[in-house]
């Protein structure tokens, strides 16, 4: 069995979640209950067909008013929680620190301070005065640690970051305790990174469907995700400045600059305009449909080259390409669909 990376104990804890439940249990649940074991969720790579993965109490009966669901591959296991990447200890002092965040900027006191907050480009900082700001970085810096070790969509951060956030997190579990720890307490950070923190508007509520689950393979800054909340963490103070992830429009709503520099040391949340978010949920909803769609002509033509010996011309490929979505509308799985729309070229004169 695996050591704990972080205490060095056995790694005996099943269903460890890569990103805290609190942040991705309204996604990734039927109806948004928030209910354990009714994940309903879709995991959409441009390299493979769309996934789906079902908790076990979800109904049959449920996927099958929600149309051809059946359809589509399963996942097996839970994409979201790994087995025995940590020990038990480690994950109770994690969600320690997790239900401090939920409290703190829980929805209640989050309505409570709008409006009072410093106006930063499209969005409202609002801080927490009462949350000792080396809890909230180092719940953060947890976060991307655990779907670094977790490889959560093929993420890892480079050697020395995780191994940066391993020690912070190592040290404060031995020498704090943890388990009685206050919001305002302080907890050792041996390393510190920059750390801005976001949160969609309406924060609450809205259509399901403009949930997403992501991490960028950027270094500028590692940026995730997670529903209505997003998190960028920085390698270091420089990278702020020459930050080049777009962000799917959040770098220009929200310039890393200037909000560092109204969060710094201070537990955080930016509150975005609707505006704002509602462009960065339009740029997240067109960059995957481009990705799977250019994804979807490269196998065209990968296919055709391999049946036929010889690349397909620009009419042959969008002909593949529009019988592709003929069959998809009748309900074929993705896999089906592409299979017949290359037995329709028979059909061509």
């Amino acid at each position: 069995m695996n050591r704990c990376p972080i205490c060095g104990e056995l790694a005996n804890k099943d269903n460890v979640h890569l990103i805290p439940w609190f942040l991705i249990k309204d996604c990734i649940t039927e109806g948004g209950s928030g209910i354990r074991d009714k994940e309903l969720s879709f995991t959409i790579d441009s390299s493979r067909p769309t996934q789906l993965y079902a908790g076990r109490s979800v109904l049959p009966e449920k996927l099958e008013d929600l149309g051809n669901l059946n359809l589509l591959p399963r996942e097996e296991k839970n994409p979201y929680s790994r087995d025995k990447i940590i020990c038990s200890y480690c994950e109770k002092n994690l969600s320690r620190l997790e239900a401090i965040f939920a409290s703190e900027f829980g929805v209640k006191k989050i309505d409570a301070m709008a409006g009072r907050g410093q106006r930063v480009g499209q969005s409202e900082v609002l801080t927490s005065s009462k949350y000792n700001a080396s809890i909230f970085e180092l719940l953060i810096q947890s976060i991307f640690y655990r779907c670094s070790i977790g490889r959560f969509d093929g993420f890892s951060l480079p050697a020395k970051i995780e191994n940066k956030i391993q020690t912070n997190l190592s040290k404060c579990f031995n020498e704090v305790d943890i388990e009685n720890l206050k919001p305002e307490d302080t907890v050792p950070l041996i390393h510190r990174f920059p750390i801005i923190a976001t949160l969609f508007n309406p924060y609450k509520g809205g259509d399901p469907t403009i949930n997403f689950i992501r991490l960028n393979k950027s270094r500028f800054p590692f940026f995730l995700i997670s529903g209505k909340w997003t998190f960028q963490l920085f390698e270091k103070e420089s990278h702020i400045k020459s930050c080049i992830e777009y962000m799917h429009g959040l770098l220009l709503g929200l310039k890393p600059a200037d909000a560092y520099k109204a969060s710094v040391d201070k537990s955080h949340i930016f509150l975005l305009d609707k505006e704002l978010s509602s462009k960065i949920h339009a740029d997240i909803v067109k960059s995957g449909s481009l990705s799977k769609i250019n994804a979807l002509k490269k196998n065209i033509r990968e296919v055709h080259n391999r049946i036929f010996n010889f690349k397909a011309d620009e009419y042959i490929q969008n002909y593949i390409f529009s019988r592709y979505f003929r069959h998809l509308d009748v309900g074929k799985s993705e896999f089906d669909s592409l299979v017949h729309a290359f037995y329709d070229l028979k059909k061509l004169p």
